[in-house]
């Protein structure tokens, strides 16, 4: 099966999903195959920026990596994850609401 992914990649997002580029109906290999490609990216300690680990840098990619891994934790942590799906789905329905009042 292939997934599909997320129409845009916002990692400071309050939704997990954008954080992680997965739709919402990916599966717990799905959400660890994305962690894992953006943890190699983004993690602080990362080689893969040569002649770029400059403090600021270093700085945003710590930033990165501390959401990603906010976002993987709750994700793949079956009730956490039911618990994010109902606040997202409060947020869209208050949303809705203050468009239409």
């Amino acid at each position: 099966r292939t997934m599909k992914r997320a129409t845009r990649w916002d990692f400071r997002s309050n939704n997990f999903y954008m954080r992680l580029n997965v739709p919402r109906s990916a599966t717990g290999s799905e959400i660890s195959s994305a962690f894992k490609v953006l943890s190699q990216l983004f993690h602080p300690d990362a080689s893969i920026w040569p002649g770029n680990d400059s403090p600021d840098v270093r700085a945003s990619r710590e930033e990165i990596f501390k959401l990603i891994s906010e976002a993987y934790t709750t994700l793949k942590n079956p009730r956490e994850r039911a618990k994010h799906n109902r606040a997202l789905c409060r947020a869209v329905t208050e949303e809705r609401r203050r468009r239409y009042v």
